[in-house]
């Protein structure tokens, strides 16, 4: 308490006691509604200190004694100190005291005889003061020490307090924001280097102040500078920080409302302007995981000294509602009714309101969290249909997830998926129950789908991504490069066994290439891929079982061998190779043939001898386990048809298929094309019997053809036609993404979702 005031108080207080009964009633004005009440009476509650000061204006005329009252226990009020006035209006009188627990005061003059109080700005004629148990304190968004822009608020409320007044060094720099903790941006440029005291006068109620005092350290390092931008305000967040000193940056930590999010001593990622080299050190993070409301980033960056400089950055999470599909999956097949099941949940006020469509049709609309409904699917054609679900909230933010559902024409082809791989997933290659596949960003997987366990093919993530991934007795053959045991070629062709080893079957083949070697294909126990050695090439034949490699050369006069679209075909021991090789140094005068390589004869037969255009060249062969067959030269460009051809690998008479191929399949004794007229296609297939044809439509298409059974679309669906029998069922009412076809097995997937159909 000042002791000058206490000293005059003193004597103002005897003077008062001696005319105690003096007084007529209590009044709460003199002249109603004026003086009182323009004397502002206010109470401020020194938080550290534990003192309460009473203010008001010194509205009365001179002379006026000011009495400081105390409630009592018991309700009463009674006299506690005294102040004379100075009788000037603008003057500001002031009284405190310290403070032991909650206390309630009012300041009352005498006029006229009667007793009247002094108002607070709202009119009321008493203030409260006490130290709360666990205070409000002042918070910034960033450690010390602070630097740039911060942002300065008081914990202790989820909603805002009546007002806040923020002092730097007693000085006032503004108000706070009408939001929860007041917050104020406070720019320390404006200030030097050092500590600084920051006072927050917080008003709690009307006319009842808490004074809150906290002491920052400042260091701006001129020569440090950091910057912050985000990518939004939901979803995944990019928190992208530039830093640079004269003395270069050593780290920048990242920090989310003071969890850290990792130290990073270099820029990992690249800006729109960065030249392939990394300018930004980001960190990630996914608003679902943080509430709707305000967060604060940080990024701490040294430089080469040591110094340090810490950037807050505010942002304001607006999370979506959280919406889940139970059911159906992604590309389920259905029949009769379609089950919709799945919630909706947000952290905004309000609930969420819920709606789906089976393609434009509205099926649903619900505000429950848990939502469901049973739709009638009696007269919808069979395919493929979009489910769309909604869900938005009060803000109309909205989430949205769709569903690929396949409306069946029968029970009989409602089938079950066999798994998922995931968005970006590829499956690469089947055989029998088992499939190769990879995840977006994991290592190739060796699945058996009956009995669902997966090995993990070694070292698969390593390299670049593969190709020619071919899957034969188990064992998984591909290329790849950036492994680091493929030094002495920049792309090698690996085995990976059942159990997932891998081995390198480059390392001792004596007629690798000198540039890579590529693109395996593998039948039984043997496997062929290309060897590039300057400009020629070869092919190498390995026997899996003897672990021994034979070279397939260039056939004489040939100026580079293809190394892509080759086939082979095992009987017995016996191989039949087929490949295209380039004759003549350059375009134009360069041709492409068609050649048949002989395991018996160790030699090759060239099977065009220069029939083939080179700009024209349809370089696709097949090989139907007796002969190889191909596409000669264009006969008409638009459409562009071929002349399809087989030649025994025994030698003897040239086959012609047709002579207006636009596309064909060659496979386990089949040989399926496809003929295009004005209106309609055709479906042929040569077997070792006849010539048969299985469609004739518009629209129809070749899909597929393995173990004696051809596939083909028609009307947007899939049939298949059995050798055997000379049948053809319709079997799946939509046309899938990938397709794979070994002996009698299809598998298929819708989206991601992998399945199969087996034939019996």
């Amino acid at each position: 308490m000042n002791k000058t005031i206490v000293y005059r108080s003193f004597f103002v207080f005897l003077f008062v006691l001696l005319l105690g009964g003096c007084g007529g009633g209590v009044s709460s004005d003199s002249s109603p509604g004026t003086t009182t009440r323009s004397a502002d009476l206010s109470s401020t509650v020194d938080v550290a200190g534990k003192t309460v000061q009473l203010s008001w204006n010194d509205v009365f005329p001179s002379g006026t004694v000011y009495q400081i009252e105390m409630e009592g226990a018991e309700g009463t009020f009674s006299v506690v100190d005294a102040i004379p006035g100075t009788g000037n209006a603008s003057q500001k009188l002031s009284w405190s005291h310290a403070l032991t627990g909650a206390v309630t005061y009012r300041v009352s003059v005498v006029q006229n005889g009667q007793t009247v109080l002094l108002l607070t700005s709202q009119g009321a004629s008493t203030v409260s003061a006490s130290v709360p148990a666990s205070p409000p304190a002042i918070v910034a968004n960033s450690p010390d020490p602070l630097s740039g822009t911060v942002v300065l608020s008081v914990n202790g409320s989820q909603t805002p307090y009546v007002s806040v007044a923020w002092y730097v060094d007693l000085n006032f720099v503004g108000n706070g924001a009408a939001a929860p903790g007041n917050p104020y941006s406070w720019l320390t440029t404006g200030v030097t280097d050092g500590s600084h005291l920051v006072l927050a006068r917080v008003e709690t109620s009307p006319g009842n102040f808490l004074e809150l005092r906290r002491s920052f350290t400042v260091a701006n390092n001129a020569g440090l500078v950091v910057t912050t931008t985000y990518s939004g305000t939901s979803g995944i967040i990019n928190f992208d920080t530039r830093a640079s000193a004269p003395t270069g940056i050593a780290q920048v930590a990242g920090f989310l409302d003071g969890v850290s999010l990792g130290v990073l001593s270099a820029p990992n990622a690249c800006s729109l302007t960065c030249h392939g080299v990394n300018d930004l050190y980001r960190f990630t993070v996914d608003s679902t995981r943080l509430s709707t409301g305000s967060h604060t980033f940080l990024a701490t960056a040294t430089d080469g000294t040591g110094a340090t400089k810490n950037v807050a950055t505010p942002i304001t999470i607006s999370n979506p509602p959280l919406l889940t599909v139970d059911t159906p999956a992604d590309g389920a097949f259905v029949y009769g009714t379609l089950q919709l099941k799945g919630g909706a949940l947000t952290d905004k006020p309000g609930g969420v309101q819920v709606s789906a469509t089976l393609g434009s049709y509205p099926i649903l609309q619900s505000s429950s969290q848990l939502f469901s409904t049973a739709f009638d699917l009696t007269g919808v054609p069979p395919g493929t249909y979009t489910l769309t679900v909604n869900a938005s909230d009060q803000t109309n933010m909205r989430s949205t997830l769709q569903r690929t559902v396949v409306v069946a024409s029968d029970p009989s082809r409602v089938y079950q998926p066999l798994f998922d791989f995931g968005i970006y997933g590829t499956l690469f290659a089947i055989e029998g129950d088992q499939v190769v596949y990879q995840t977006r960003s994991g290592p190739m997987m060796l699945r058996n789908v009956v009995t669902n366990t997966e090995v993990v093919l070694q070292k698969s993530t390593l390299g670049a991504s593969p190709s020619g991934v071919t899957l034969e007795n188990g064992n998984v053959y591909a290329s790849t490069s950036l492994l680091n045991d493929c030094q002495v070629n920049s792309v090698c062709v690996y085995q990976w066994r059942p159990d997932g080893s891998i081995v390198n079957l480059s390392t001792n083949n004596p007629y690798a290439g000198s540039d890579y070697q590529g693109d395996p294909v593998a039948h039984g126990n043997y496997v062929v891929w290309s060897n590039v050695r300057g400009d020629v090439g070869s092919y190498t034949l390995y026997n899996v079982q003897q672990s021994t490699y034979a070279q397939i050369p260039a056939p004489s006069g040939v100026s580079s061998v293809v190394n892509t679209n080759y086939d082979f075909a095992v009987t017995g021991n016996t191989i039949d190779f087929a490949f295209w090789a380039a004759i003549g140094s350059s375009v134009p005068s360069q041709n492409f043939d068609l050649f048949h390589w002989s395991s018996i004869t160790q030699s090759s037969t060239n099977l065009t001898n220069g029939t083939q255009n080179p700009a024209t060249l349809d370089t696709l062969l097949g090989i139907d386990g007796q002969r190889v067959v191909w596409q000669q030269n264009p006969l008409v460009t638009t459409p562009q048809t071929y002349s399809l051809v087989g030649q025994p690998f025994s030698g003897g008479p040239r086959v012609t298929f047709s002579t207006q191929s636009s596309g064909f399949m060659a496979r386990d004794g089949i040989v399926a094309w496809q003929e295009k007229a004005t209106n309609s296609t055709a479906i042929k297939v040569a077997t070792p019997t006849s010539t048969v044809t299985i469609a004739n439509a518009q629209g129809a298409a070749l899909f597929g053809t393995a173990g004696g059974y051809v596939y083909y679309v028609l009307g947007n669906a899939i049939y298949r036609w059995n050798s055997a029998t000379g049948n053809a069922v319709l079997i799946l009412d939509t046309i899938p993404g990938w397709r794979f076809f070994k002996g009698n097995m299809f598998y298929f997937t819708i989206n991601n979702t992998v399945y199969r159909i087996v034939a019996s």
